[in-house]
C-alpha cells in the first residue's frame, strides 16, 4: 500500500525539493507535495492549509530550522516536522528533538528521509485509526446507557397512578 498525505517542504533550494520530490515518488508514495522556499510562504502555507507532515531545511535565509519548529509547534501543532539539512551538529540535532521534531536528517542520506516520512505517514495512520474506533467504542457504550436507562425502572419515581 503506498503511504499518502499532504507534505510542506522549507527549502530554499530548488534541487533539494526536487531530491526530496524524487526520492518519496520513488518510494511509491501518493504525496501531495507543497514547497516554501523562505519564511513568508511557509507561514503562509501553514495557515491556509493542513498538512500530515513538514520537511525543514536547518539553514535558509531568513529563517533557520529551529524557529520553523516553533513556528510549526504555534501554527499547527498537531503535524510532525523532520529537519533535513546538510548542517552537521549534533547540538543542532539534539535542540530541534527538544523542539519537537519527530527527527534529524542529513541531506547526504536522503534514503533515511523516505524511510522516516513513511513510518510517520504509518504512525499518523494508525493512530488516526484507533482515534476512530476509539470514538465509535465511546459512542456506541453512550447509546447502549442511554437506552437502558430510558427502561431502567427507579424506586424513587412514583408511577401515577389511574383514577
Amino acid at each position: 500500500m503506498a503511504a499518502s498525505g499532504d507534505i510542506l517542504i522549507l527549502e530554499d533550494d530548488p534541487a533539494g525539493i526536487r531530491l526530496v520530490s524524487r526520492k518519496l515518488e520513488i518510494a511509491n508514495t501518493s504525496l501531495s507535495i507543497r514547497s516554501a522556499r523562505s519564511r513568508a510562504p511557509f507561514l503562509e502555507a501553514l495557515g491556509s492549509d493542513k498538512f500530515d507532515c513538514l520537511i525543514l531545511d536547518y539553514s535558509l535565509p531568513d529563517i533557520d530550522g529551529l524557529q520553523a519548529l516553533r513556528i510549526a509547534s504555534e501554527l499547527a501543532p498537531t503535524t510532525p516536522a523532520i529537519v533535513f539539512t546538510g548542517t552537521v551538529g549534533e547540538e543542532k540535532a539534539i535542540e530541534c528533538m527538544k523542539a519537537g521534531a519527530f527527527d534529524y536528517i542529513l541531506k547526504t542520506n536522503p534514503a533515511r528521509l523516505v524511510a522516516a516520512v513513511l513510518r510517520l505517514l504509518n504512525t499518523n495512520m494508525r493512530l488516526k485509526d484507533a482515534s476512530k474506533r476509539k470514538q465509535h467504542v465511546c459512542m456506541q457504550t453512550s447509546s447502549s446507557r442511554k437506552f437502558s436507562n430510558a427502561f431502567r425502572t427507579d424506586s424513587s419515581r412514583s408511577m401515577p397512578k389511574e383514577k
